[in-house]
C-alpha cells in the first residue's frame, strides 16, 4: 500500500511556490503564482545531473486525493486507477514516464496526490498489485525483482494547500538527489544535497565500521552499489548482529533517566513541545 506523506518531514509548504526535486541532480520545479489557487496539476522539471548513461525512468505513484483512489499519473498529469490485483500479486500497468538523459531536462505533470515519485536507471521498476494494491519495492527481501535495480524516490503531498515534500532516506541510503522548491520570483531553495565526496565517503565508512555494517551494502553482480538497507532491515534479516545498537540505547536510556529529552517536531510550530524521561526502564 501506498504510504502518505506527513507535512511533519522536511516540510516544503509551497501554496504560490515552484517546487524542485532533484534525482541525482534532477531537478523538480513546481508551482503556481503567489496569489493563486493551487491547480489540479503543477510542472515538475526534471533534470538528470547523474552523469549516468541509461536510461532513466519515473513514476509517479499515489492516493487521488479527491477520490481516495489508488493509481499512477502520466507525464501530462492524468490519473491512472490501478486495475485488480490478484493473490498471488499480478504485474502492474507499466506506470514509467520517460526520464531526461544524462545533463538534459524535461518536465511533466503532477495531481493532486499523496504519494511517491520513483526514478530508477537501466531498468524499469517490477510493481505487482494485490486485492488490497499495491505492492512496492522491497530490497531487503532477497527474492523482489527489484533488488538489483538502482533505484531511489521522494514522497509528497500536493493539495489545495499547498506542496508538502521530502527526499526519504528512512528505508535506504541509494541514487542522491534532492528536493526543493522554486519561488515565485525564480529562485529556488533545495535540501538534500549531499556534500563533495559524501556519497563515496558514506559507503566507505560503512565498510570500515566494526560490527557488521558492511552488510547493509547491496551491490549488483557487475559491481555497481546499489543501496545500504536501513539498520532495521539488517537487523531483521541477520544481515546485522541482534544486538547491534544494544550499547547505544542503553547509553541514550542512561542519559535521558537523568536529562529531559525535548522534542519540537513541527518547525512552524516551535512552541509545540514534548517532553520525556526514562522511568522504570521505560520511557
Amino acid at each position: 500500500m501506498l504510504s502518505t506523506i506527513t507535512p511533519t518531514l522536511a516540510r516544503r509548504r509551497a501554496l504560490g511556490l515552484a517546487g524542485a526535486l532533484a534525482l541525482v541532480g534532477a531537478l523538480f520545479s513546481l508551482g503556481p503564482p503567489a496569489q493563486a489557487a493551487v491547480p489540479a496539476t503543477v510542472p515538475l522539471k526534471i533534470t538528470n545531473n547523474s552523469g549516468r548513461g541509461e536510461a532513466l525512468y519515473v513514476y509517479n505513484l499515489g492516493t487521488l486525493l479527491s477520490t481516495g483512489q489508488q493509481g499512477w499519473a502520466d507525464a501530462n498529469g492524468s490519473f491512472h486507477a490501478w486495475p485488480a490485483g490478484g493473490n498471488p500479486p499480478t504485474p502492474a500497468p507499466d506506470a514509467s514516464i520517460a526520464g531526461p538523459a544524462a545533463g538534459q531536462s524535461t518536465t511533466v505533470r503532477i495531481p493532486k496526490f499523496s504519494g511517491r515519485i520513483y526514478f530508477s536507471y537501466g531498468r524499469k521498476l517490477d510493481f505487482r498489485l494485490t486485492t488490497g494494491g499495491l505492492v512496492q519495492p522491497a530490497v531487503q527481501n532477497p527474492s523482489d525483482p527489484n533488488r538489483d535495480i538502482l533505484f531511489n524516490w521522494s514522497e509528497y503531498t500536493l493539495n489545495d494547500s499547498g506542496l508538502w515534500l521530502n527526499s526519504t532516506q528512512v528505508d535506504m541510503f541509494s541514487a542522491p538527489y534532492a528536493v526543493g522548491v522554486q519561488r515565485a520570483d525564480g529562485s529556488t531553495v533545495s535540501t538534500g544535497h549531499l556534500k563533495s565526496g559524501g556519497y563515496n565517503g558514506f559507503f566507505n565508512a560503512l565498510r570500515g565500521q566494526p560490527g557488521g555494517w558492511a552488510n547493509l551494502i547491496q551491490t549488483r553482480s557487475d559491481g555497481t552499489v546499489l543501496r545500504a538497507l536501513a539498520p532495521l532491515y539488517g537487523v531483521e534479516t541477520g544481515a546485522l548482529p541482534a544486538n547491534v545498537m544494544d550499547d547505544y540505547v542503553n547509553r541514550v536510556w542512561q542519559k535521558y533517566a537523568t536529562t529531559t529529552l525535548t522534542v519540537s517536531p513541527f518547525a512552524d510550530q516551535p512552541g509545540t513541545k514534548y517532553f520525556g524521561r526514562v522511568s522504570g526502564g521505560v520511557m
